[in-house]
């Protein structure tokens, strides 16, 4: 949570901006003088305060930017890489796991990759999300298959809930840092 306190126009850091009570202060300063002993003191706080001394009114709103985005959550965004529709159901018999389930697939867009996460659709509504696990050609294990190709696929933790008719879409997590705008 970011609580803003503002100082008044020139007049220098009172006493009582040093015992807040908060993890991660910050004072921000501008064109304002701070006492040697103010800022011996804020080193020695548990946690310590920060002190940004500025000149420069746009230095000083990039700083209030900066330290604003750095309590902001990340935007994560998910870039299709590869789509595949169950085509069939096919049982196999799989040494020491017994009977397993794969969907026997068509790659439809891009390409499927044994590793990358993924999202099972029906109806357009995802009813899975995890790791493709593997991915089998013709009875041999494969790496990736690209458009137009035929393959099973098998889910990580052997999930088995998919249906014909379902859509297997693999995708990249993108984890990107929010930004403000300044305004100068």
């Amino acid at each position: 949570m970011v609580t803003p306190l503002f100082l008044y126009p020139l007049s220098p850091i009172p006493d009582i901006f040093f015992n807040i009570n908060s993890p991660a202060a910050t004072i921000l300063t501008f064109n304002l003088p701070v006492p040697s002993h103010l800022i011996s003191y804020a080193r020695t706080k548990t946690p310590p305060v920060s002190i940004i001394q500025n000149t420069i009114i746009y230095r000083l709103a990039s700083d209030v930017a900066t330290i604003l985005e750095s309590h902001l959550p990340p935007s994560i965004t998910h870039k299709v890489t590869g789509e595949a529709e169950i085509l069939q159901i096919c049982p196999f018999t799989v040494k020491k796991k017994g009977l397993v389930l794969y969907a026997g697939c068509r790659v439809q867009l891009g390409s499927v990759t044994r590793g990358s996460r993924v999202k099972v659709k029906r109806a357009g509504k995802v009813i899975w999300t995890g790791v493709l696990g593997s991915l089998r050609n013709v009875k041999v294990d494969a790496e990736e298959m690209g458009y137009g190709t035929e393959c099973g696929i098998g889910f990580e933790g052997d999930w088995e809930g998919f249906k014909v008719g379902d859509i297997i879409q693999c995708y990249n997590e993108i984890v990107e840092k929010k930004t403000l705008p300044v305004m100068f």
